[in-house]
């Protein structure tokens, strides 16, 4: 069998969102949507004040910079940029996939299979142009305020930056499967993985040779849309295109055997056991520039890593009676970087009645960290942040703390630990034909999970005086009356987070009935989140989070999941609905609303009298529901790009045609 799969998808900047688009009418930058701080401001060297470079009179560059307002600290000011006016908020994306599967019967008892798949995605975003810091000194002849600064600067002149990636997916699995004449099965397989991408990003700025350019007079940090010859003849001795290679290559194998064994109360005891090998290796390749640190609007540099694995697993199934069965597991991982480690499992299952049935589940886990998250290179971005420990520090009350944009890099850590799980699982299920339901309560608790901070939680481990391994807030020095200073940038890698705690209950629900005029089918999912608990650190206290938000991820409560489907012959007609309930914002001043979602989609078999043709047509999203935004804050991608789908209201059709009936 041989498939073929072409997807097209279009971008969607901020600006096309009345929620996301830049708004610039708050009297702070904390209170803006979609604007920076990062439009022309300087910095005094020891980052103890902050006032706006050069004019930033939005009615001289209309649609450029947005004017000033307050930084973090209510006596500095900054030139603001309204960066949603031309950032995206999801990117293009093509991608195109093959997949082969076939086998061959080479006796009655063993068959020879290969299955291959080649995905080729292609994706492309705009991101505002390139902002960062560099050296202002005095000496410079554009730096007319008789010291050295240092300046926060918009490279708008340079135009936005076009990023791209492309990247190719191959997986070859092939094996040899078939039964002895004892009974036993048997499957030896072989895999080989490899993932390359390359991405490209322009423009992009050379950091030295722009901090030439401003000490020779050439680039005018004041006037960033200059004419002067001098200034356009620097820009583009100064812009740069960036590039990155990045490969991943794993080759596995193993064998698994299974069959039945003796006899007990309610049948033969099944089992099941194998062995596997696989052999990963890592590369990321960056180019010379950000190699050298020497690049405004971004940064990483190269790295590799690789490691192989042997584990060992069994399962078997024991019929203690017709009603009542145990299944036991276990599974033993030998990491060359992270050692070994054995993860047992026990499961039951009792059935008092042919409509009644209880389960029970637990079980341990151990998971090394991926490469990526070893080794992966630094990246830059620029994110909000409302720095409480500089507000303690000045006497500001949290309330009328504002934010601004900061310099953080996130990427990989070398120094992560495993982690390791605890999981339980009790249900009962009821099923009576045209009702079923069934019912679970579940608990799960993963120690040194690997995971990024949210940067307001990195704040918060910062006033506990428990911030993780390779997690730092670089800052300058205190200014008059404080003892603390502005935050420089922060050093936000992959960090093991101490533990993690989570409860909590999963309903499923299932009817249908005829009626003269077809059939009805409908399903109910609801998931209740009770408890979701997380430290940073063993010492440190756990923060309760279901219901809420921490900056970066949303953790609702409750998420409903319901499909209706009316089915007439040849006609079907489907509604389906999601509901997100509302949870508390981060700061602790609002909620998120609730969020329920429409589809509606029809569908006709065989449709117009054509075998083997299937017509479907539809609205995802029929009532064009906008995403849930902070009350206090407006849209934070962070947050309504995980949980929400920021496409609209989308209309569809689709044939599809079934050769050989």
């Amino acid at each position: 069998m041989v498939g073929l799969e072409y997807f097209n998808k279009d971008g969607i900047s901020d600006g096309d969102r009345e929620y996301s688009r830049a708004d610039n009418s708050g009297s702070t930058f904390g209170g803006t949507t979609g604007v920076s701080v990062g439009g022309n401001t300087a910095f005094e060297t020891d980052f103890s004040d902050a006032f706006a470079l050069g004019t930033c009179d939005p009615s001289i560059y209309a649609g450029v910079f947005t004017g000033t307002g307050f930084s973090s600290n209510p006596n500095d000011t900054g030139c603001g940029f309204a960066y949603a006016d031309v950032s995206f908020q999801t990117g293009n994306l093509e991608r195109t996939s093959v997949f082969l599967s076939a086998d061959y019967e080479l006796s009655e008892d063993s068959e020879l299979y290969i299955d291959a798949r080649l995905n080729q995605n292609e994706t492309s975003g705009r991101y505002a142009p390139a902002v960062g810091f560099f050296s202002f000194p005095e000496s410079a002849p554009s730096n007319t305020f008789g010291r050295d600064l240092f300046a926060f600067h918009r490279f708008v002149a340079f135009g936005n930056r076009d990023d791209s990636v492309d990247i190719d997916e191959l997986t070859i699995n092939t094996g040899l499967k078939g039964e002895f004449g004892n009974g036993i099965s048997y499957d030896a397989w072989v895999q080989y993985f490899d993932y390359s991408g390359d991405e490209l990003g322009d423009t992009y700025i050379q950091q030295s040779v722009l901090e030439a350019e401003v000490l020779a007079g050439n680039y005018n940090v004041l006037d960033p849309f200059s004419q002067d010859p001098n200034h356009l003849a620097a820009i583009d001795r100064s812009a740069i295109q960036l590039s990155r290679d990045l490969k991943t290559e794993n080759i596995s194998a193993g064998i698994t055997f299974n069959g039945e064994a003796f006899e007990l109360g309610g049948g033969n005891v099944g089992w099941a056991a194998g062995i596997e090998y696989s052999d990963e290796d890592y590369t990321d390749i960056y180019d010379e520039f950000r190699e050298a640190i020497d690049v405004i609007g971004s940064a990483g540099n190269s790295a590799s890593g690789g490691r192989d694995r042997y584990a060992a697993f069994a399962e078997a199934r024991f019929p203690l009676s017709d009603n009542f069965e145990i299944n036991l597991a276990g599974r033993f991982d030998d990491y060359s970087d992270f050692g070994d480690a054995f993860s047992p499992s026990v499961a039951i299952r009792y059935t008092p009645s042919d409509n009644w049935t209880i389960r029970a589940s637990a079980g341990e886990g151990f998971k090394a960290p991926n490469l990526t998250d070893l080794f992966q290179s630094l990246s830059q971005s620029f994110d909000q942040i409302t720095d409480l420990t500089l507000c303690n520090a000045t006497g500001i009350p949290a309330a009328s703390c504002s934010s601004r944009q900061v310099e953080n890099f996130t990427g990989g850590n070398d120094s992560l630990n495993a982690e390791e799980s605890e999981n339980f699982n009790f249900g009962v299920v009821a099923d009576y034909g045209v009702f079923a339901a069934s019912l679970d309560v579940y608990s799960v608790e993963i120690e040194n999970q690997v995971t990024t901070l949210p940067l307001a939680q990195v704040i918060d481990r910062e006033i506990e005086g428990t911030l993780p391994d390779g997690v730092i807030i670089n800052r300058g020095a205190p200014a008059a009356g404080s003892n603390v200073g502005a935050i420089i940038d922060i050093i936000n890698p992959f960090s093991n987070g101490a533990s993690l705690k989570t409860e909590g209950t999963d309903l499923g629900v299932n009817f249908n009935f005829d009626t003269g005029i077809g059939s009805f089918d409908t399903n109910i999912s609801w998931v209740h989140v009770i408890k979701y608990d997380e430290q940073s650190t063993p010492e440190s206290a756990f923060v309760e989070l279901a219901g809420t938000e921490d900056g970066e991820d949303p953790y609702p409560e409750d998420r409903i999941t319901t499909n209706i489907r009316w089915n007439l012959e040849n006609f079907t007609v489907a509604l389906n609905s999601s509901y997100i309930s509302s949870f508390e914002n981060v700061s602790e001043t609002g909620r998120y609303p609730s969020y329920l979602k429409h589809d509606l989609t029809f569908n006709y078999v065989d449709a117009f009298g054509v075998d083997g043709l299937d017509f479907t047509a539809g609205f995802l999203n029929l009532t064009e529901e906008d995403p849930s935004l902070d009350p206090t804050d407006g849209y934070s991608d962070d947050i309504v790009l995980q949980l929400y789908d920021v496409s609209g209201r989308v209309s569809f059709i689709n044939f599809k045609y079934r050769f050989g009936g």
